[in-house]
């Protein structure tokens, strides 16, 4: 058992393996939370979407758009993890500064079957100190941030905060 400490939140690792495969468990212990601000994006109809309208869902929240090279490159394992786990956990891809059509024509273009959210009210910026992308936030499911990360998530990176998201949703 090793003990992990990062940005006030205390969370224990337990590695064990099983028939050859390494698996992780993750438990947080007195969790120092920030409450995520009630951000307000738009669906690819127009319709404004609250943050806390996911209350009681754990949510991913990553902000991207086309342009962005580190963006794209870590898409692939979003949408891995939405097609595993998109009935239990909320993921809001959330275009920075594009257009719907734009959204649409990527998502399309690549395989992707995220539902299309857009920054169009340009809250995201000021809400989460976006001062570059990618950016992505981990939220549980009583709308608090367990993670907030600035720049490109390698595959490992993603799997280890998203699987405090599952822990949520397995307990």
């Amino acid at each position: 058992v090793c003990r992990i400490e990062g940005s006030g939140e205390q969370f224990y690792r337990i590695d064990f393996t099983v028939e050859g495969e390494d698996l992780y468990a993750y438990r947080r212990e007195e969790a120092m939370v920030t409450p995520a601000p009630d951000v307000t994006i738009y669906d690819a109809a127009g319709n404004p979407v609250k943050l806390s309208d996911f209350v009681g869902k754990p949510v991913v929240l990553n902000v991207w758009a086309t342009w962005c090279g580190f963006c794209v490159q870590e898409l692939p394992y979003f949408h891995d993890a939405y097609l595993e786990y998109g009935d239990q956990i909320e993921f809001l891809i959330v275009n920075l500064n594009e257009s719907v059509e734009t959204s649409e024509q990527f998502f399309g273009d690549n395989g992707y079957s995220f539902p299309v959210y857009v920054n169009s009210a340009q809250e995201l910026e000021s809400a989460f100190e976006i001062s570059g992308i990618p950016v992505t936030l981990f939220i549980d499911s009583n709308g608090n941030i367990l993670r907030h990360s600035e720049g490109m998530l390698h595959e490992e990176e993603f799997q280890y905060y998203f699987n405090w998201l599952r822990a949520e949703i397995d307990a």
